[in-house]
């Protein structure tokens, strides 16, 4: 009866063995996935003690491990991780090392617009699952840096995404009618000058429809291309909204970098001109929704 009871335990105790072998191989493995999966595993943890405690260390050191792995595993992983909440340094610490592995991450960048990561994303809670349309629109930001670094020079398209700081719904809601056409011209950039991502303008809508003020909120990093948005208040034009009252916007000029054609590039598509409800913008971006 003991030698069964023993091999009952033994055998118990090789199963967990393999399972938790299993586990372990999972996030050691060299794949971009595993990679990714070691740090958001660590994240899952630590946001459900959110005291910066050792989970939160543990966290740090495994996305160390992770800026330094230079490797086209390590790439990938980079840009699967923007499909996850890490904690907003740690976010932020995971854009700026995207940005820092400079142009070769632009094939990557198109490819994750294009599809997510779902098998993976499937295994987290939502605590660590960011919207799609967020991470879609960090990566879209992230690749006009890029494309710039890679020598874009000219400004293929621009469009603009509209914020009110204070909800509008109904017949209160802020639609863009008409803009200025902007006219960005050759030698945009200047020596010295990088983009930075997306100017933000910020202004006041009356109930008429027309912009009261404008001011530029946050800088592209090029001079010639900020100096372009604020020229003429009469060129604005949204739908009026009769009682509603002033309201204040933050407008996001989306611009689309022309890869020169030596580079090129997998992803030149378009956007339209949207308006986003709330405030909308976390590091710059805007999480749009199309128009009516």
């Amino acid at each position: 009866m003991r030698k069964r009871f023993i091999e009952a335990v033994t055998i118990v105790f090789i199963i967990f063995s393999a399972m938790a072998c299993k586990r372990h191989m999972s996030h050691t493995a060299n794949t971009p996935a595993a990679i990714a999966g070691n740090v958001v595993d660590m994240a899952a943890d630590a946001l459900l003690r959110d005291d910066g405690g050792p989970k939160w260390d543990e966290l740090d050191r495994r996305l160390d491990i992770l800026f330094a792995n230079n490797t086209k595993e390590g790439d990938e992983a980079v840009v699967i991780l923007t499909s996850f909440y890490l904690g907003e340094h740690e976010g932020e610490e995971v854009e700026e090392n995207l940005l820092s592995r400079g142009p070769r991450m632009i094939p990557l960048i198109e490819r994750y617009i294009r599809e997510e990561p779902s098998s993976l994303l499937n295994e987290y809670p939502k605590r660590v699952r960011l919207e799609r349309t967020t991470t879609i629109g960090f990566l879209k930001e992230d690749l006009e840096i890029l494309r710039v670094q890679a020598g874009a020079h000219r400004v293929a398209s621009a469009s603009v995404e509209t914020s009110p700081l204070r909800d509008q719904s109904g017949k209160c809601t802020v639609k863009l009618l008409h803009r200025p056409k902007f006219e960005f011209g050759e030698n945009l950039i200047q020596p010295g000058e990088s983009y930075r991502g997306a100017p933000v303008l910020r202004a006041d809508v009356d109930e008429s429809g027309d912009l009261k003020r404008i001011e530029l909120l946050s800088q592209s990093g090029i001079q010639r291309l900020d100096a372009q948005l604020s020229k003429d208040l009469s060129e604005w034009k949204y739908a009026a909204r009769p009682h509603c009252g002033m309201v204040e916007v933050n407008i996001v000029v989306v611009i689309d970098w022309a890869l020169p054609t030596s580079v090129g590039s997998e992803a030149q598509g378009v956007t339209s001109d949207k308006q986003v409800t709330g405030r909308g913008i976390l590091r710059r971006q805007v999480a749009a929704t199309s128009e009516p």
